[in-house]
């Protein structure tokens, strides 16, 4: 899924789950943590991906193991370990706002969308995670 829409499309126009509802480990489709193809998505910045699967009937607040959703994977990513900001993951957050992600969702620990963008001290999410 890190930027081969094309391949994304076939895999999901020949009948592949948009939703992963297959345990952990049971198929290549969910890592350890349990994340559906949107979280993976959401991880990688695809924007290209996201409308794809969105259009396709993709639940835009599936959640994971830890009970986050492609959102807070997106903002999660959108400030890289070493500082850096990512360009691409942020206007995928932007643009799973625009799509109407579900703001108030909290993963496990309590945590939302908004503060995940606060403790990576991103300026401009946490303007459009406040709305």
């Amino acid at each position: 899924m890190f930027g081969h829409t094309k391949a994304v499309e076939m895999l999901v126009d020949n009948g592949a789950s948009l939703q992963a509802s297959q345990p952990v480990n049971h198929t290549g489709v969910r890592r350890y943590f349990g994340n559906g193809p949107l979280h993976e998505i959401a991880y990688s910045g695809n924007a290209a991906c996201l409308d794809l699967l969105l259009e396709k009937g993709a639940d835009i607040n599936g959640r994971n193991r830890k009970n986050e959703t492609p959102l807070m994977i997106a903002v999660m990513r959108s400030r890289r370990r070493n500082g850096n900001l990512s360009d691409k993951n942020i206007a995928l957050a932007r643009q799973l706002i625009e799509r109407k992600a579900d703001l108030s969702l909290t993963n496990a620990d309590g945590s939302s969308a908004l503060d995940y963008a606060k403790a990576r001290k991103l300026d401009e999410l946490v303007k459009l995670l406040s709305r």
